[in-house]
């Protein structure tokens, strides 16, 4: 069952002139001539095409395609007419509301079209039009009754999965996958009449599959194609994995940015915590690894970098202050990183942007500067050199304890904070001397004295 049916026909309109036609025009009545009747005043030319009722026949609507006659001498020629007008009467479907079409191996009839030719501009018409936007045409189905045409779209249905460019025509990228095996013909099967191969292309939102029903004499050549087809198929997958510790570092977007290249390859993503498993045709995954790899490399290289940023920040911070009466502002941290690494290398001058726009540090006047003048001045915070306090005991160990006894006013401040948490009784009080750890503590003090979010 189909909401249309192409028919191949000739300039005369005449149905009884052709065999599919003829048989028809058996099997749909004599509306269907009627209907060819009418559109004789049109005076249609090869290459035009025109859609009417559908009479007896079990479908909506019939598409007559006036297929032009090959040429010989201008193979490309008449290669790129038969594509054309299957991508228009494809289109015509989709305008007439149709969601299910079937179209027979056209031209390859009294036309005189090679096999290869009208199952090459076929399948590229299909794939073309796959890409266009459309609401109705989901299927497409491509009605072989001829062995030898059936063999000619094996073939090409074989370069499509390969990959092979058909000669001067664009080739299609939709025979990626196969995806049922359906129909044996026998005395308890006898449907259809003939011995007939039906290729269906489903046309998804965002992809398109090839579906392939083989009918045959009885079930063990069915089995038989089936199985050769199923070994092609294996033969050009391929099932790559990717693992490193980079991928922790992808964010959300990253993650979606290579599904959605999974999506446009016709590639099987798997994403886990460190792994990234590609699965499809083998030159879709090939030219999809090389943009996985890059994508895992820059989120890497962007955490490296944040994560300096942040350490940076604890050590040495840059700021920037209108006058002497402004409260300094911090840049931000990667910023912050930009300036320090051109003040390291002994630079003149460092570009940076806010919002957008240019500005520069001229580091011998330690201005910030836009092209219309200074906007402030900037200054460098060190925030590892730090003096221990004057009162501290001198010491040659990196650790000391000295003993605070009662007349010193610290003892006296530390006893009455103490006293308030419980009132036990002190035996002594000490000092920790840790330079290193003091001047830890008065860099985050620092930073976070500076931060204007704190």
């Amino acid at each position: 069952k189909t909401d249309g049916i192409v028919l191949s026909i000739g300039k005369s309109l005449e149905l009884s002139e052709g065999l599919a036609s003829n048989e028809a025009l058996r099997t749909g009545g004599q509306k269907l001539q009627d209907e060819c009747n009418k559109a004789k005043r049109c005076n249609y030319c090869d290459g035009d095409f025109f859609s009417t009722v559908s009479g007896s026949l079990p479908c909506n609507r019939v598409v007559y395609a006036i297929t032009p006659g090959y040429n010989t001498r201008r193979h490309a020629d008449s290669e790129s007419s038969l594509r054309d007008m299957v991508i228009r009467l494809l289109c015509e479907a989709e305008r007439c509301g149709l969601k299910s079409i079937a179209i027979p191996a056209l031209g390859t009839g009294k036309l005189n079209y090679p096999n290869q030719v009208s199952a090459t501009a076929t399948l590229a018409a299909v794939s073309k039009f796959a890409k266009k936007p459309r609401k109705a045409l989901k299927t497409i189905r491509l009605v072989i009754y001829d062995a030898n045409h059936l063999q000619a779209f094996q073939s090409e249905f074989q370069d499509q999965l390969t990959g092979i460019q058909c000669s001067e025509v664009e080739a299609p990228s939709m025979l990626k996958r196969i995806g049922q095996f359906t129909g044996v013909l026998s005395k308890e099967n006898p449907q259809p009449s003939q011995t007939t191969a039906s290729l269906t292309a489903r046309l998804a939102s965002e992809e398109v599959s090839m579906w392939l029903r083989i009918y045959g004499a009885n079930k063990k050549s069915v089995e038989e194609a089936k199985k050769e087809v199923e070994t092609l198929q294996e033969k050009h997958h391929f099932d790559k994995t990717i693992t490193t510790e980079n991928i922790k570092e992808l964010s959300a977007r990253d993650i979606s940015d290579i599904e959605d290249l999974g999506r446009r390859s016709d590639v099987v993503v798997t994403i886990s915590v460190n792994s990234i498993q590609l699965q499809g045709e083998s030159i879709s995954v090939a030219e999809m690894l090389t943009q996985v790899h890059e994508i895992v490399s820059k989120a890497a290289e962007n955490s490296r970098i944040e994560r300096r940023a942040g350490e940076l920040k604890e050590r040495v911070r840059w700021f920037k202050a209108g006058d002497a009466s402004s409260t300094a502002s911090p840049f931000d941290d990667l910023t912050n990183v930009t300036i320090e690494d051109a003040h390291k290398d002994n630079e003149r001058k460092v570009d940076i942007y806010e919002k957008g726009r240019k500005l520069t540090v001229d580091f011998r006047a330690m201005e910030l500067r836009s092209p219309d003048g200074v906007l402030a001045k900037v200054r460098r915070n060190d925030l590892t050199k730090v003096d221990v306090p004057s009162f501290w005991k001198p010491q040659k160990d990196k650790v000391m304890l000295v003993e605070i006894k009662a007349p010193d006013p610290l003892y006296k401040k530390v006893a009455c904070q103490f006293q308030k948490t419980g009132g036990q009784t002190i035996i002594k009080i000490e000092r920790v001397q840790n330079p290193e750890l003091y001047m830890q503590y008065s860099a985050k003090k620092m930073s976070m004295d500076n931060s204007p979010n704190v």
